[in-house]
């Protein structure tokens, strides 16, 4: 064989090379797509909870977003299953993570997927710090207690922008501030916020939250006395007292309540770690 078909043949199997490349890389962005839009994503439950409400017709989905398994996803789930009473389906498992603006956008897909509407409730919370340490039984008569649409976990810092802060209206506990690790609200309610943010995957959803808190005061509530969320940032063990053998395991000193939720945000996580196995719930 001489120098020019050498040469020829050897720019045959380049070009070869590169089409099936392109033609591999099309598929598995098609792929990606398909997983990155909900339609063939891994979750590890998928449950819908009916407890007992005043009308009778209320339903509770509870839902995170977590694209890989950690020791604190396996945590969260038995938190649930074992405490809560209620299995939680994780949205996004494979996909890959662009933001936190991810979080907002797959659960309104999850959302309009599922065609949940004004009775469907959704408990959302973050994937991997938190914890459900009380069953989840009467969780709906505390929410449409507080007569709102939505209601978030308040928090003592108000983050991710301080500027906000003179804007929140007075609060009856050190609990003042929008927190979106953990939030309750009818299926509408949540799209509407959604779609009144327009977020991008890597804008901040915690922002957009206390946006949207302030501007929606008449359908959007804090949880002030964390009835349902406790929110550990700048909170210390004093100010709390867990109880591993009750049903009601943490009681929060200052308001007298019993949470449902406990989220370790910032520089909580170790404390929520140690509560954690306080209460049995550690993996």
């Amino acid at each position: 064989m001489n120098t020019a078909s050498t040469l020829a043949t050897a720019l045959w199997v380049f070009v070869g090379t590169l089409v099936g490349l392109g033609i591999g890389f099309v598929l598995a962005k098609n792929r990606y797509r398909k997983k990155y839009k909900q339609e063939h994503s891994n979750v590890l439950n998928c449950v819908t909870f009916r407890p007992r409400s005043a009308g009778g017709e209320d339903r509770l989905y509870v839902f995170a977003v977590a694209t890989h398994q950690t020791d604190e996803l396996r945590r969260l789930v038995k938190s649930f299953n074992e405490v809560g009473g209620v299995p939680i389906e994780i949205i996004g498992l494979g996909c890959k993570w662009q933001g936190f603006g991810n979080k907002p956008l797959w659960l309104r897909e999850k959302i309009l997927q599922g065609g949940l509407g004004s009775s469907d409730i959704v408990l959302f919370i973050d994937a991997y710090d938190v914890v459900c340490v009380r069953s989840l039984e009467g969780v709906l008569g505390v929410f449409q207690s507080f007569g709102k649409r939505l209601v978030f976990g308040a928090e003592r810092g108000c983050h991710p922008d301080a500027t906000l802060s003179p804007l929140f209206p007075a609060s009856p506990s050190s609990f003042t501030y929008t927190n979106s690790g953990g939030f309750i609200g009818y299926a509408d309610e949540i799209v509407r916020m959604i779609n009144w943010a327009d977020p991008r995957p890597d804008e901040d959803d915690q922002l957009l939250a206390c946006k949207y808190t302030l501007a929606n005061p008449a359908t959007v509530g804090l949880d002030y006395n964390a009835s349902i969320f406790l929110n550990l940032f700048n909170v210390s063990f004093d100010e709390i007292e867990v109880y591993p053998a009750e049903s009601a395991s943490v009681l929060v000193k200052e308001t007298g309540a019993t949470p449902y939720i406990v989220h370790g945000n910032g520089p909580a996580k170790a404390m929520l770690k140690e509560l954690s196995e306080r209460t049995s719930i550690a993996t």
